[in-house]
């Protein structure tokens, strides 16, 4: 592991900067802090078509340079094709004022790699996750297969951020990232004829926690598209373009908010836009009439419609839902996708009533209507659960579920289910009887076609199902439980016999489980060998038990939840196992929060204590953490080395000259350490520091300042600025001047540094124009560099704006 430290564009050795007190701690040593698994994040660009490896940026959080890629789809591939880089710190701009206080998003790292799906794999999200030996990711990242349109890359201006893209011909995904705050995203195009145009942008169901706003402008600059995600389902839309037009699209947060995680899937198709199917759930091996609700698809027109068809379902294996385009004759629509179940849902018409027999599975609208009815006939003692879902069909229903009895009694009712809109209930009937079951909405949505509902009833019978958790950490040589939990259905109270199935080599289990008759859950005691190697493997455990008089299995099933809806959680039969290492070392923050103030513009050196644990007395890497406290406003530290055996370091924290002095600024740490598995491999540990390094922050003690502000370029060859240098008095220091050019303007520009001794302030600057820069606006910095105790930097920059006008140069 080799230190780093990157501040502002200026890297230095690390052993410039630290000092090192090899005097044992001070500090008591505590009970050993747990390591911090790598969490997986995103991935760009974020999809491609299948059956073709893609080239693409992994990125992730506390990652390791041995993390493990771990797909949780079989028909996806993951693999890494180059080094992990540094921890990404945002560029400015920042948030100032109240929303500084915000919570920042995790700091990632990138790794290059590819991605490829299967040739057979459908339209849609896959997931995958991350593992090491500091155990298992507790999220997923998300990858999306095309429907194998062409698919380009966002391509940022070199100069300008607001020219927009071009695009070629459509239909066309475009993949793209709001990378910084206030950035917006254009894309102009056009197309051959008169049509109908789809629009849709992937971000929330790709795992991306943002809500998206989009303006569409003809050629004359009016809005004639004026969308936001306000319910957080992602952007749909259409609208009519005229031939050769030239069309401007802009996509931003809504808050403007920006991210390295902020990707997204823009798809423009010419062709209708399909919002919502009856039935919303269809049947593999079967044809049956499907009824399209969307825009356009009955007149290619720009108005909410519907259009049916009969459609062939082919028979599927393992696959939940079909996809299909609807094929018209003003176009293709974006693919469909249609959850599979047993057998399709019966459609009914809005306004009639219908009889409820257990299983029931129905799918409706209201479309206008307040309300829909149905009636259940049943006795008492019987139990019945009752679900509307909406959500994931894109219906705008927020439902509400009651049942009444025969006298108008209100027995149940129900709005919200735990994280969703959607609504469901199960109840007891009192007496026998006919009983209503009512669907309202509570959104005021119910006035349009895509008001659509899928209502499922079911008594219950005896029966029985397993959950257990998605994953599970397991050290080597220690013994973990997995619990395993019971729902017992319909009065079935009789002993369930468990296996579990795929065990590595290594890790036993008692030899009998069993939840015993009228029991809930069961413990399973896990235990690993200590020779075990480091590793993440799926293991499944199977539930035998008799239901009258025939023996019934059932697969313990394990929740993995969604990142963000509308993406539906994922079922899964796997328990993922992560075996990891103890944790060797404690990393603990010295200084009292809030203890220390510290300069605008300076290096802090944070005093930190590192506890061994286990005779380990190898090299420690202090990093940034992931995990930070508020908007950071470009707070930097480096990848810091304490060598073996030392136990106290200052850790070099670099505190940019704009930071708010109103504000106190914090930085939390891990430690990464290299140690063997038992196997030899060579595997590193995460330990989050104890505390965070808290600094109050003052006035700037070095202040650049250039003379002009702003230049006009016509033929000029070089230009000069004169750079004056404040210092206050407990920094007399001498300083570098130097040019801080962006690197896309390095083809056009250069200049040299100079050095000030402590008597001077100030001095001319010349910057080369090597050649004419492209017609715009245009900024470099002057850079001026001190360090204090000989060792620790303190920066300022001042902006000069060069205007250029290319036209008039020779």
């Amino acid at each position: 592991m080799n230190g780093r430290y990157v501040s502002s564009g200026c890297r230095f050795a690390t052993a410039a900067v630290s000092l090192i007190l090899a005097a044992s701690t001070a500090i008591a040593q505590k009970k050993a802090s747990p390591l911090k698994a790598p969490e997986p994040g995103y991935v760009f660009p974020p999809g491609g078509p299948p059956g073709k490896a893609i080239p693409v940026e992994l990125g992730g959080y506390d990652w390791t340079p041995d993390v493990d890629l771990i797909p949780l789809d079989s028909r996806l591939q993951l693999e890494y094709t180059g080094k992990l880089g540094p921890v990404l710190v945002p560029l400015p701009p920042y948030w100032f004022g109240p929303k500084g206080q915000n919570p920042p998003m995790p700091l990632p790292r990138e790794r290059p790699g590819t991605i490829a799906f299967a040739a057979t794999t459908p339209p849609g999200p896959v997931r995958w996750t991350t593992a090491n030996a500091n155990g298992i990711g507790t999220t997923t990242g998300i990858v999306w297969v095309g429907d194998g349109r062409p698919e380009i890359i966002e391509s940022r201006h070199p100069f300008a951020a607001n020219q927009p893209q071009q695009l070629p011909a459509l239909p066309l995904t475009v993949n793209g990232r709001l990378e910084k705050i206030e950035e917006v995203d254009r894309y102009q195009f056009s197309v051959p004829q008169d049509h109908l145009i789809s629009v849709e942008v992937l971000a929330r169901r790709l795992g991306v926690d943002i809500l998206l706003a989009c303006v569409i402008r003809d050629s004359t600059g009016k809005k004639i598209v004026d969308i936001v995600d306000t319910t957080g389902n992602d952007l749909r839309t259409c609208f009519f373009a005229k031939a050769n037009e030239l069309y401007t699209l802009e996509l931003h947060d809504l808050d403007f908010r920006g991210d390295r995680s902020y990707v997204y899937r823009l798809d423009l198709t010419p062709g209708p836009l399909v919002l919502a199917t009856l039935p919303t759930v269809t049947a593999a091996d079967s044809t049956i009439p499907i009824q399209f609700i969307g825009y356009g698809v009955a007149t290619g027109k720009p108005v909410l419609e519907s259009i049916s068809q009969h459609v062939t379902i082919p028979k599927q294996s393992n696959t939940p839902e079909f996809v299909y385009a609807l094929k018209t004759a003003y176009g293709t629509s974006p693919a469909v996708r249609i959850p599979l179940g047993d057998k399709a849902d019966q459609v009914i018409v809005p306004g009639s009533v219908t009889t409820l027999t257990s299983p029931a599975a129905i799918s409706s609208h209201l479309n206008g209507a307040r309300e829909a009815r149905f009636t259940l006939t049943g006795k008492k003692a019987e139990t019945w659960r009752l679900t509307v879902e909406c959500r994931r069909f894109g219906s705008s229903l927020d439902p509400l579920v009651t049942v009444v009895d025969a006298q108008g009694k209100e027995i149940a009712r129900n709005d919200d289910l735990p994280n969703t809109t959607d609504a469901g209930l199960t109840f007891t009937l009192p007496a026998d009887g006919v009983y209503t079951v009512i669907v309202a909405d509570v959104a005021g949505k119910s006035g349009d076609l895509q008001s659509v509902f899928r209502l499922t009833a079911e008594q219950i019978t005896p029966d029985y199902k397993l959950t257990v958790p998605p994953r599970l950490n397991l050290e080597v040589g220690g013994s973990v439980d997995l619990a395993v939990t019971a729902t017992r259905l319909g009065g079935f109270n009789e002993p369930i016999r468990l296996s579990v199935k795929g065990l590595p080599p290594g890790v036993t289990v008692p030899d009998t489980l069993e939840i015993p008759a009228k029991q809930t859950s069961l413990k399973i005691r896990l235990t690993a060998s200590p020779e075990l190697a480091t590793a993440a493997w799926p293991i499944q455990v199977i539930g035998t038990a008799k239901i009258g008089d025939q023996p019934v299995e059932r697969p313990a099933t394990a929740l993995i939840p969604a990142p963000t809806p509308p993406l539906e959680p994922l079922i899964s039969d796997n328990v993922w196992v992560a075996v990891t290492l103890p944790p060797r070392i404690n990393v603990i923050c010295v200084e009292a929060d809030g203890g220390r103030k510290v300069h605008r513009g300076t290096t802090h050196p944070a005093e930190v204590a590192i506890e061994r644990l286990g005779g380990f007395a190898g090299p420690v890497e202090l990093q940034m953490s992931a995990k930070q406290s508020y908007q950071r406003q470009g707070i930097t530290g480096p990848d810091f080395l304490v060598p073996a055996d030392v136990n106290r370091t200052f850790y070099p924290c670099f505190m940019p000259e704009w930071l708010e002095t109103t504000r106190t600024s914090r930085m939390e740490l891990i430690g990464v350490i290299q140690v063997p598995d038992p196997k030899g491999r060579m595997r590193y540990l995460v330990t989050p520091m104890a505390g965070r390094i808290t600094m109050s922050i003052e006035g700037a003690i070095l202040k650049a300042e250039v003379n002009p502000e702003e230049v006009s370029l016509a033929s000029e060859k070089s230009v000069d600025v004169l750079v004056k240098i404040q210092r206050a008095a407990k920094f007399n220091e001498p300083v570098r001047v130097e040019w801080n050019i962006p690197h896309v303007l390095s083809d056009y520009l250069a200049g040299n540094g100079v050095e000030l001794d402590r008597s001077q302030t100030e001095t001319r600057m010349s910057l080369l124009v090597k050649q004419p820069l492209p017609p715009g606006e245009y900024e470099v910095k002057v850079r001026v560099t001190g360090l204090q105790e000989g060792k620790y930097p303190v920066i300022s920059e001042a902006t000069i704006t060069l205007i250029s006008r290319a036209a008039a140069m020779k």
